[in-house]
């Protein structure tokens, strides 16, 4: 059986070659709408974001009240959800489970964000992104 972690790393790949992403930032909103996505940003409280399917489409809630960088990483995370069939999942699965696909939706985001041909090349080459 494949590494789950190496699962989500071929994943974040094949979605950066099929969008002919070679540079960052990853356009993560225009990926998410790809995929008939509807993006909303809501009031939620308990959690910082959720995809559900309802009546033939899919939704994705984001939280309102967050930064730029922390809405991208959510929905990245969220956008693995609804590839592994996990949307409307929230409450049905034990806390071992829970944590394995959090962790993996964790990876496939960090993947898809922060892509391994941007680790893979020398300072100079990133060195007109700004910092954090």
């Amino acid at each position: 059986m494949q590494n789950p972690s190496l699962a989500e790393v071929i994943r974040a790949n094949n979605i950066l070659k099929k969008f002919q992403i070679y540079s960052v930032p990853v356009p993560i909103n225009k990926i998410v709408r790809s995929y008939g996505i509807k993006v909303f940003y809501v009031k939620l409280w308990s959690m910082k974001g959720c995809m559900m399917l309802y009546r033939n489409g899919a939704y994705m809630l984001i939280r309102r009240k967050m930064d730029i960088k922390e809405r991208r990483e959510i929905m990245a995370h969220e956008l693995k959800h609804y590839f592994a069939d996990e949307a409307n999942d929230l409450f049905r699965f034990v806390r071992k489970e829970y944590n394995k696909r959090e962790t993996t939706a964790k990876v496939f985001a960090a993947c898809l964000l922060v892509p391994g041909f941007l680790l893979n090349t020398t300072p100079t080459s990133y060195s007109h992104l700004t910092t954090v």
